[in-house]
């Protein structure tokens, strides 16, 4: 992960959890066959990328930065710095999912074009991920009974965002 970071790659912040770390930690990593028929170790899987929870995401944004700092200095870093502070403003604003996708999307911009400045809002980035229609995850055993209704934390956190 530190070379991807070095070599400026796109690294999914979800290989940035401690769960993660865990995972590497005791050598569960995911194999899968590749494309030759034999096994392949998964690394730097971003599939879930976008499944991330706000505060896993928030702890590996702060590491990220850290190692961004350390490989390419304290403009790249602040640059990552203020894109981080975006996505947040986003969640208040849009709602956490599309703060992902932006998020994700502003993160694979950048490790193909070094020169993307991610440190300002892409209005037209954002326009079209907000507008893009919803895609909608239905579970395998869903039941009536089973609905979720918001907790007092996520009316708190609608309320601290406002």
């Amino acid at each position: 992960m530190d070379k991807a970071f070095k070599n400026f790659h796109y690294v999914p912040y979800s290989s940035l959890t401690l769960v993660a770390h865990v995972k590497a930690a005791h050598g569960e990593e995911d194999i899968v066959f590749n494309a030759q028929g034999g096994l392949t170790v998964k690394s730097l899987d971003w599939h879930n990328e976008k499944l991330i929870s706000m505060v896993d995401w928030h702890a590996a944004a702060q590491a990220a930065e850290g190692l961004i700092r350390f490989h390419h200095g304290d403009a790249k870093a602040e640059a990552f710095i203020a894109h981080h502070k975006l996505v947040m403003d986003l969640r208040c604003s849009h709602n956490w999912d599309t703060a992902m996708e932006y998020d994700v999307q502003e993160h694979e911009v950048t490790a193909l074009n070094l020169s993307h400045d991610l440190s300002s809002l892409d209005l037209a980035a954002l326009t079209i991920i907000a507008t893009r229609p919803a895609v909608h995850h239905v579970p395998l055993s869903s039941s009536p009974s089973k609905q979720s209704f918001p907790t007092e934390a996520s009316s708190q956190t609608s309320k601290k965002c406002q």
